[in-house]
C-alpha cells in the first residue's frame, strides 16, 4: 500500500497589532492629518476672499449710487440757483424800471 501524501499547510501567524507597524501608521496618518488641516486651511482663506472681494464689489456699487446722487442733487441746486438769479435780475430790473419812471412822472408833475 501506498501512503497518502498530507499536504501540510503553512499556517500563518498573525501579529496582534503589528507593533513593528505603529510609528508608521501613526507618522502616515499625522501626515495625513496635517494635509488636511492645511487644505481645510486653504479653504477658509479661499472664501473669507471671496467674501471679501463680494463686499468690495457692494461698496464700490454704493459709492457710485452715491455719487450719482450727488451729482443730481448738485445739478438740481444748480438750476434753481440759477433761476434765483434770474429772478433777482427781474426783481432789480423792475425796480430800476419803476424807478425811472416814478422819475419821469415826478419830474412831468413839477
Amino acid at each position: 500500500m501506498t501512503k497518502k501524501n498530507k499536504k501540510t499547510k503553512n499556517k500563518k501567524v498573525k501579529k496582534a497589532a503589528g507593533l513593528e507597524k505603529i510609528p508608521y501608521k501613526i507618522t502616515s496618518f499625522y501626515k495625513k492629518y496635517k494635509k488636511q488641516k492645511e487644505i481645510d486651511h486653504l479653504r477658509k482663506i479661499k472664501i473669507h476672499e471671496r467674501e471679501e472681494s463680494k463686499r468690495l464689489v457692494q461698496e464700490n456699487k454704493k459709492l457710485s449710487l452715491k455719487e450719482d446722487n450727488v451729482k443730481k442733487e448738485e445739478e438740481r441746486l444748480r438750476l434753481i440757483e440759477e433761476e434765483l438769479k434770474k429772478k433777482e435780475i427781474e426783481r432789480i430790473s423792475w425796480k430800476v424800471f419803476m424807478k425811472k419812471i416814478t422819475q419821469k412822472l415826478v419830474s412831468i408833475h413839477l
